[in-house]
């Protein structure tokens, strides 16, 4: 469902992030004006699943002990941090690139291992393509190759609403199989749900607390298992 977060919340925690996170970069210096007359969708239109978004190169690369790259080796197993290149409309997310942790399974493929904070269809466990691109040479994710069945939430908490029903759905969710994801926004939290979960008593208690006010949440990617 697409997000209602007042934009005064949202500037503020831009402020902070653009300032401080090696997670997320923006081209400009400054921000641009958020109103909620230009729809103020943060997660709505991010990272599609396209077969080639980015240049790819033609490294040297073994299919069993990983590749080459123009920084060196990259062994199956490590782990390594993995760029999705965000796009937006009126301005949001007012960063080009967000930063998710991956292992190489393969030639140019990884395991994503942390949800995103604003990209959309993927989620823990999908198995990506990637491609190197930039300088200094960085891994982009360009497509999905497998999904793992995981879904991905975001929540956004109040401050109006008090410490303890955010303590509450922390334990809550964890009591449910999900875990949390802290992220560089104070408030905002990415869930990884499994295969396992019951999404349907998880987005229960979203909703029930978002009707209280308490929180707001989006779902970042919704697997088949859960019933996409």
């Amino acid at each position: 469902m697409p997000w209602k977060v007042s934009v005064l919340s949202w500037t503020k925690w831009t402020l902070k992030i653009a300032r401080s996170s090696p997670r997320f970069w923006s081209a400009s210096q400054g921000l641009p004006i958020l109103s909620s007359a230009n729809g103020f969708e943060p997660f709505r239109t991010n990272w599609e699943s396209k077969r080639e978004v980015l240049p790819t190169g033609a490294p040297a690369h073994s299919a069993t002990s990983g590749w080459l790259s123009g920084w060196g080796a990259i062994a199956v197993d490590e782990t390594l941090n993995l760029h999705i290149r965000l796009t937006g409309e009126g301005g949001w997310p007012p960063f080009e690139f967000e930063e998710v942790e991956g292992r190489v399974v393969g030639d140019h493929e990884c395991e994503i291992l942390s949800p995103p904070s604003f990209a959309k269809r993927l989620a823990v466990g999908d198995i990506v393509r990637v491609a190197h691109h930039g300088a200094p040479e960085t891994l982009w994710i360009v497509s999905l190759v497998e999904p793992s069945g995981h879904s991905t939430v975001r929540v956004i908490f109040f401050r109006s609403a008090g410490q303890e029903s955010e303590h509450d759905l922390r334990r809550e969710l964890g009591c449910l199989g999900a875990r949390i994801y802290e992220s560089n926004f104070q408030g905002l939290i990415s869930v990884d749900i499994p295969p396992s979960a019951d999404y349907e008593v998880i987005r229960a208690v979203l909703e029930e607390g978002e009707s209280r006010k308490n929180w707001e949440f989006d779902e970042g990617k919704i697997s088949e298992v859960h019933g996409s």
